[in-house]
């Protein structure tokens, strides 16, 4: 009997020249909700990645590495937008936390976009509260493969979400000039929101007897292959190397875009100086919300 080979590993842009990436990835990346990205049926189900993540944590490095790899189309697709532009596009019903629908969604998004027997996405812990506390995300969960990204710093990690927020704000064109330094409001909104976020996953995780891959972001930054590597030998696929290749080749920033972050970077660190505010006022969320939260997910009692 004839032994039929192994497909080799393919990608959403694997016919793409190096040279077109930049169109391709950056700065002008397909749009989640893009039709072109949407794939057949796979055969048999696919393994689960999913990237358990707050913000700054490396994860969209990560996704944009994986979906170049070929190791599934991640994305945030529990973002409100996305979730309602897909569920249209697909005519089934908007989850909107509605078990049926997300139940329906769910079913459809692995089905449209796998790809390499892979599906993998992005969940923020607001995107997991707000879209999946009922039976359907709980079966989406179970037998998944999660990855939390950690920081290990949350005073850095504050610091580049407030720059984010207000390079957001001031918009994203490069500029000669003195950029102004984010306000000590917004930076301590930053550091709640940082220390909320990794307290609530961790809860989520020990109370769901779920237990993650850790992967750090120094790990990401530093060796980003390295970390799509690790992804493909934790669900046994092979990653698509030329095209992770030409990709990796154009996630550097422009000089004008590094001197604007390093601005950025300086003039909010000098609102985080040691002693600048009470730490006190970043408290962990109280328990009892949480508990309740976490009985929805697990059915279980604390």
């Amino acid at each position: 009997m004839a032994v039929r080979p192994t497909p080799a590993p393919c990608s959403p842009f694997t016919a793409a020249p190096a040279t077109a990436w930049n169109a391709a990835i950056a700065p002008n990346r397909p749009k989640p909700y893009d039709a072109g990205l949407d794939q057949p049926p796979p055969s048999a189900p696919p393994a689960r990645v999913i990237l358990c993540a707050g913000p700054r944590t490396g994860a969209n490095a990560l996704a944009r590495a994986m979906l170049a790899a070929g190791l599934g189309i991640p994305t945030e697709y529990f973002l409100p937008a996305y979730e309602r532009r897909l569920a249209e596009r697909w005519g089934v019903p908007i989850p909107a936390g509605r078990p049926a629908a997300t139940a329906q969604y769910v079913s459809t998004l692995i089905e449209k976009r796998s790809i390499n027997g892979v599906f993998a996405t992005k969940v923020q812990f607001w995107q997991l509260q707000r879209a999946l506390c009922n039976p359907a995300g709980r079966a989406f969960f179970e037998g998944a493969h999660l990855v939390y990204m950690t920081r290990g710093d949350a005073q850095g990690q504050a610091v580049l979400l407030a720059v984010a927020q207000d390079a957001q704000n001031l918009g994203n064109t490069v500029v000669e000039r003195a950029l102004p330094a984010p306000s000590t409001r917004q930076l301590r909104r930053a550091v709640a929101r940082v220390l909320r976020e990794d307290a609530n996953f961790q809860r989520f995780f020990a109370l769901s007897g779920l237990r993650p891959t850790v992967m750090s972001y120094a790990e990401v930054t530093q060796d980003l292959a390295g970390a799509v590597h690790r992804i493909a030998r934790m669900i046994d696929v092979q990653v698509h190397g030329a095209s992770l290749a030409a990709f990796l080749g154009t996630t550097r920033r422009s000089g004008g875009q590094r001197r604007r972050y390093s601005q950025y970077r300086k003039l909010a660190r000098s609102e985080l100086a040691p002693g600048a505010f009470d730490a006190a006022r970043y408290a962990e969320p109280r328990f009892g919300r949480v508990r309740r939260l976490m009985e929805r997910i697990t059915r279980r009692a604390i």
